[in-house]
C-alpha cells in the first residue's frame, strides 16, 4: 500500500504542493535499490527453492525503480543548473555515474535471469529423468 502511495504521489504532478523529493533524495533511493538488488541477486543465486514464480517480475519492478530513480535524480540536477555551463557539467560527471548505475544493475538484473534460467532447465531436466525411469520401471 506504501508504494502504491509513493507512486501516485511521484507519477501525477502537482499532487501536493511541495516538491516531495529532492535531486539528493532520488540518488540515495537509486543506490539503494541497486543495493537491494546485489542482495536480491546473492539470494537468488543461493537459493534452494524450487518455485521461481513472480521471481523475474520482482527484478523487473526494481530495475524499473531504480532507472525511475536516476532519471530523476539527472533530471532534478539538470533544472537546477544555472547556465549552459553547469548543464554540460553536471552531464559530464554526473550523467556518467548514473550510466554507470544503470549499466551495473542491468547486468545484476540479466545475470539473475541467467541464474534462474539455468536453475529451471535443471529442475526440467531433472524431473524429466525421473520420467524417464518411471517409464523404464513401468515397462520391465
Amino acid at each position: 500500500m506504501a508504494s502504491a502511495a509513493f507512486a501516485v504521489v511521484q507519477l501525477i504532478p502537482k499532487l501536493t504542493l511541495t516538491e516531495t523529493m529532492g535531486a539528493d533524495a532520488f540518488l540515495l533511493l537509486s543506490l539503494w535499490c541497486l543495493l537491494g538488488f546485489l542482495f536480491y541477486m546473492r539470494t537468488v543465486a543461493r537459493a534452494k527453492s524450487t518455485a521461481y514464480s513472480g521471481v523475474s517480475a520482482a527484478g523487473v519492478a526494481m530495475f524499473a525503480l531504480l532507472l525511475y530513480s536516476a532519471l530523476m535524480w539527472l533530471g532534478r540536477r539538470l533544472m537546477a543548473a544555472e547556465s549552459v555551463q553547469v548543464v554540460r557539467e553536471t552531464l559530464k560527471y554526473e550523467g556518467s555515474l548514473m550510466l554507470f548505475v544503470i549499466f551495473i544493475a542491468l547486468g545484476v538484473l540479466l545475470y539473475i535471469e541467467r541464474v534462474l534460467r539455468k536453475k529451471q532447465e535443471d529442475l526440467l531436466s531433472g524431473y524429466q529423468d525421473d520420467r524417464m525411469i518411471e517409464r523404464g520401471d513401468n515397462e520391465e
